[in-house]
């Protein structure tokens, strides 16, 4: 995993941003999630799956947990 790589590609998705000024790490069980603020106050949700071998009922319970992850942490307005 290229945690650089990642950073320059954030930057890069903001024009008028220089420089990431946070970022936090969440892992979980099946996926990684980085929150990342850049200088220009905008901040980027990225969700990095785990490849793994195991019953698909875990892989649902873990989009499910993402989903309800990303309403309690942010404003959107969205769809239950």
């Amino acid at each position: 995993f290229n945690f650089n790589a990642l950073y320059y590609r954030v930057v890069a998705l903001y024009p008028s941003a220089s420089s990431i000024t946070l970022y936090n790490k969440k892992e979980g069980s099946f996926n990684r999630v980085f929150i990342f603020y850049t200088n220009n106050r905008k901040y980027v949700i990225i969700r990095l799956l785990f490849l793994l071998a195991g019953l698909a009922r875990l892989i649902i319970n873990s989009k499910v947990i993402t989903i309800k992850f990303y309403r309690f942490y942010t404003k959107v307005i969205s769809k239950k």
